[in-house]
């Protein structure tokens, strides 16, 4: 009977096939007797927890941080990291709210030395829809860790979120969910209505079923498949960080396209200087002149233009230093960011004289998203005192992986990203007159929906070049 309802959840709550034809992506649920967290997994996993490091590759940049460097940044970061309890949130939506505060906690943690870039609303995602299995203490610090004051408003704005029509064929944002259950798992007498059912509702989940246990190597490839199916291909080289001890693997995909409002011509790139944080390097610089954008000429020290894309809804921010003797971390504060941001949206448009950008690409991992959490006192969850329930019993989170990609070039930018939570058993007014902004040393930039004020992608450059 039992059995029989297993297979029923499969068949009626959750999409059927799997994009990219992957073999077993939609089988049944079985149930078996379930596997214990042997003490020696739980040390391999507690060790690979606490080993893990945050990686960041860009393609015209390679940096390099001593562990006294990581240890400053992270002493750094344990006097700041309640930083976003200073940032106005009122008439924020829940779902902008969680996002982008986790943002900012997220830039904070990485330190000011690196280039970095990511997803806020891909780790938000993956980690929202982890909190549907999660009850109790574990719970709570879930939804404090993602500034969750109110989970239902979140789960209903997220399904209207992802439920708008944000497709053309110059200009779209796109997400998937997905969840991976191991043949071996038995699920919670509740699993149906505490997980499976709001995750269908509020996220789109999609489940199929993996044997991690004994095939480990054929279940990484089906995740693989799955990743570049839904970012259009854009990372096909996905390794999941799943192992034989994965039981449940709970993921988010975004794929972002955008072609610019108005485009570069190839034929005016050429080499230009950009001043990093290491010297200087030579650089395929973008131009632009004389187009209308919306322009802050100095707020809290920080200068900023918002890039729109084709669709009028989806922007690049920039923001530099508005000395152009200081650098972007001298001057900008995470905590104002929003109300920068903000204040350009209020901005009126100022007429291009030269808007001269870089043409790159980046390609950066979080493999120490695990810490970060703990760090914001999301402990339970990686524990042996976990409470998933609402998926099944003695489940923990193992791990958390997170990887994004970015092209930026004359036509636009191509974004993706994909996050994983692996789960174990335990357990102001503008003058008409030309303005020049010349990207030529370090500076923030975000991908941004206008209208929710969401924002989908961060990053920073300090330096290029090799």
């Amino acid at each position: 009977m039992k059995k029989r309802w297993l297979s029923g959840i499969m068949a009626g709550i959750f999409l059927t096939g799997m994009l990219g034809g992957c073999a077993d992506k939609g089988t049944e649920l079985v149930e078996t007797k379930p596997a214990e967290r042997t003490e020696e997994s739980s040390e391999t996993a507690d060790a690979s927890s606490q080993s893990s490091e945050s990686q960041e590759t860009v393609t015209e940049s390679a940096s390099t941080e001593t562990s006294a460097e990581a240890t400053e940044e992270a002493q750094e970061f344990v006097e700041v990291q309640t930083v976003s309890d200073s940032i106005k949130t009122d008439g924020w939506s829940s779902l902008r709210k969680s996002v982008n505060l986790v943002n900012w906690d997220l830039y904070l943690y990485e330190g000011q030395n690196k280039n970095v870039f990511y997803s806020p609303f891909s780790i938000v995602s993956a980690m929202g829809l982890t909190d549907l299995a999660a009850k109790g203490e574990t719970k709570e610090q879930i939804e404090k860790a993602l500034h969750m004051d109110d989970s239902e408003a979140f789960r209903q704005e997220m399904m209207d979120y992802l439920a708008k029509n944000k497709e053309s064929d110059t200009t779209y944002f796109r997400s998937a969910n997905a969840i991976w259950l191991s043949d071996k798992l038995v699920l919670s007498d509740s699993s149906k209505t505490d997980f499976f059912e709001p995750a269908t509702k509020y996220f789109g989940g999609f489940a199929g079923q993996l044997d991690f246990q004994g095939d480990l190597a054929k279940s990484k490839e089906t995740i693989k498949d799955w990743v570049s199916d839904n970012t259009d291909g854009f990372i096909d080289d996905y390794d999941s960080s799943a192992t034989e001890d994965t039981f449940a693997d709970i993921m988010n995909a975004v794929y972002f396209y955008g072609e610019w409002m108005n485009k570069f011509k190839a034929e005016d790139t050429v080499d230009g200087e950009f001043h990093g944080t290491n010297g200087d390097t030579t650089e395929k610089m973008m131009n632009l002149s004389g187009d209308r954008m919306s322009y802050l000429a100095d707020k809290d020290g920080v200068t900023a233009l918002a890039v729109p894309y084709s669709d009028g809804k989806l922007e690049m921010d920039i923001m530099m230093s508005a000395d152009e003797g200081k650098t972007i971390n001298d001057v900008f504060d995470p905590a104002k960011a929003d109300e920068i941001l903000d204040e350009l949206d209020k901005a009126e448009e100022a007429k291009l004289g030269t808007f001269r950008l870089p043409k790159f690409s980046m390609d950066a991992k979080f493999n120490n998203l695990t810490d970060i959490f703990k760090s914001w006192g999301m402990d339970a969850a990686f524990s042996d005192n976990a409470d998933f329930t609402g998926l099944a019993d003695k489940m923990y989170i193992s791990d958390i992986a997170h990887q994004a990609k970015l092209e930026v070039d004359e036509e636009g930018s191509r974004a993706a990203a994909v996050t994983e939570a692996m789960l174990g058993i335990t357990s102001i007014q503008m003058p008409e007159d030309e303005v020049d902004f010349i990207v030529d040393r370090p500076f923030v930039f975000v991908i941004r929906d206008k209208e929710s004020g969401i924002i989908l992608f961060t990053g920073r450059i300090n330096n290029l070049g090799k």
